[in-house]
């Protein structure tokens, strides 16, 4: 993380006040003003609390079980993408809030009460793009203490930007109006789209050298793959999220002559799928990313000597756009 230009552009996109403002407003609009700040500083302290235990404990988890920062570089650089194809695409001005003030409502300003912890902590300023954009980040900074520093320091500046975000929503909502907001927010998504294809070819590129050695030692082969219900329509708008867990352990057979025996792998597969359908020129599109993500261990007898290796990274990532085109 050596670029806090960039840190702090995608954390400006994904965690920044420009979707918090109208969200507190329209939430605490029928609130006095000593209550928005109650609500204000409670929110920003558990939205603080939430990314610093992602950035400092959860992170710490993604080590253990040894998921690469490439894996969180695409599984979020896939989620940026669709979260943005599906802002650009189902873009639509909101109604101006009436001017008459609605009559005052009960609020519960416990900690993790509503509307602290939800909608305005949670998915307001914590959106679920920015808690994989922590880890992505806190993976990067891994075991160098300034950098962490820089990191968590970072944090706190975007949690800082929200809490006067949230402070100045009246003003600024009758000033700016939500249409204009809604227009900033739908431009920033072609930004993240953007942003999210960069973050794939750079996670691509990382990986190119496996990727190149992968497809020296494959053998020539042709072959057509087609899965159950790969065109089957789904209406417009539909997400698609899934997840898997499997595994694979036991022993792998050489030839005789090559000096390699008694090799046993103990194989572990973690896979993430998403999926968004949308209109493209009239037609049902459809893109489709599944990343499996495999750890593990493989250890044998070469040469008379005992041997082990850890192994982790992507197994067979892959993503899929389509078009119908008839039907």
């Amino acid at each position: 993380m050596t670029d806090l230009a960039y840190a702090f552009t995608l954390y400006f996109v994904t965690l920044g006040p420009v979707k918090t403002i109208p969200a507190f407003f329209l939430v605490t609009q029928s609130a006095d003003r000593r209550t928005r700040i109650v609500l204000a500083i409670r929110s920003a302290v558990v939205a603080t609390a939430i990314v610093l235990f992602v950035a400092i404990v959860a992170s710490g988890t993604m080590v253990t079980w040894r998921v690469s920062t490439d894996a969180i570089a695409i599984a979020g650089g896939l989620l940026l993408l669709m979260t943005a194809i599906k802002m650009l695409t189902t873009f639509q001005l909101a109604a101006e809030p009436s001017s008459a003030r609605p009559a005052p409502a009960a609020f519960d300003r416990s900690w993790m009460g509503g509307p602290v912890l939800s909608p305005i902590a949670i998915p307001s300023i914590v959106t679920p793009i920015g808690i994989v954009v922590v880890l992505y980040f806190s993976g990067l900074v891994s075991g160098n203490a300034a950098l962490q520093g820089r990191h968590i320091a970072l944090l706190l500046l975007i949690m800082g930007l929200n809490l006067g975000a949230m402070l100045v929503a009246a003003p600024i909502m009758r000033a700016v109006g939500l249409p204009v907001l809604q227009v900033i927010g739908w431009v920033f998504s072609a930004l993240q789209a953007g942003l999210a294809v960069e973050v794939l070819i750079s996670a691509a590129r990382r990986l190119a050298v496996i990727m190149m050695v992968v497809m020296a030692l494959r053998g020539a082969a042709t072959a057509q793959e087609i899965d159950p219900r790969l065109f089957a329509p789904a209406p417009v708008g539909t997400t698609i999220v899934f997840t898997g867990f499997g595994g694979s352990r036991g022993d792998i057979l050489f030839d005789p002559s090559v000096d390699v025996a008694d090799v046993a792998a103990d194989l572990r597969i973690a896979t993430t799928g998403f999926g968004y359908t949308f209109a493209l020129a009239g037609r049902q599109a459809r893109v489709l990313a599944v990343v499996p993500v495999a750890w593990g261990n493989i250890a044998g007898a070469v040469g008379g000597q005992s041997q082990r290796q850890d192994l982790r990274g992507l197994a067979d990532p892959r993503i899929r756009v389509s078009v119908g085109l008839r039907g």
